[in-house]
């Protein structure tokens, strides 16, 4: 499992071993507490994580659509 409790960037060399297209895990479920979302970059790609009223995991671009900010800087609202 692709695991990195400290939020850091994989090397170029260990992501170009990687495949694109692929399940890999990202974080650890522990990690995840509340509402607070959490920004990490995998495979040179910016995403957010959060957990949702129901305690599934959600998982997206951490980019606005809209105005191109940060997602995981601001609040998780239902």
């Amino acid at each position: 499992m692709v695991l990195n409790k400290s939020n850091e960037n994989y090397s170029t060399e260990k992501e170009s071993a990687m495949i694109k297209n692929q399940w890999y895990g990202i974080l650890d479920s522990k990690e995840l507490k509340g509402s607070k979302p959490i920004g990490v970059t995998r495979l040179n790609e910016k995403l957010v994580l959060w957990r949702k009223a129901d305690g599934s995991i959600g998982c997206i671009a951490d980019k606005c659509c809209h105005r191109g900010a940060a997602l995981h800087l601001g609040p998780v609202k239902n």
